[in-house]
């Protein structure tokens, strides 16, 4: 199956839509699909303990979740399907500022769609940020069978 089609949704009213549609090119470039960003309700959506099924949500720190942040610009948070691996939905945490470190949007997204650090220099999901660049072998939407066990 291929589960649900995941969509950026926006909180906090700290990125523009055309910002956050600019990273998730990035992720459709390697033949990923999301559905249209949207900036979510404040009440609902924003402020639920979980994140609407399908969305990844792009907050900032609340002083309940700024210490989960630590040292960080940003961390993911995903919920998922035991049985299947598959993604439920996802919570990026960012600093307002993080946005303008190139690529930091991009590589929570990818920790929103199931990949953890790759110690290469260059890569988008090296983990420290002054290493982070745009390679992304073994990220690709045709190498996502590698994190299934069956």
């Amino acid at each position: 199956a291929e589960g649900v089609t995941p969509y950026l949704l926006l909180c906090d009213d700290f990125m523009s839509v055309s910002s956050a549609e600019s990273a998730t090119r990035y992720w459709k470039n390697l033949g990923y699909k999301f559905a249209n960003t949207r900036v979510g309700d404040d009440l609902s959506e924003c402020m639920s303990s979980d994140a609407p099924f399908g969305s990844i949500r792009v907050k900032l720190p609340t002083s309940t979740s700024a210490s989960v942040l630590k040292d960080k610009l940003a961390v993911t948070s995903t919920v998922k399907y035991v049985d299947t691996n598959e993604l439920h939905s996802a919570t990026i945490t960012m600093h307002a500022f993080a946005l303008d470190k190139r690529y930091t949007l991009e590589h929570e997204i990818g920790h929103a769609l199931g990949w953890g650090h790759v110690e290469t220099v260059g890569h988008i999901m090296n983990p420290k940020w002054v290493n982070i660049g745009s390679k992304s072998y073994g990220v690709r939407k045709t190498d996502y069978h590698f994190l299934r066990e069956d």
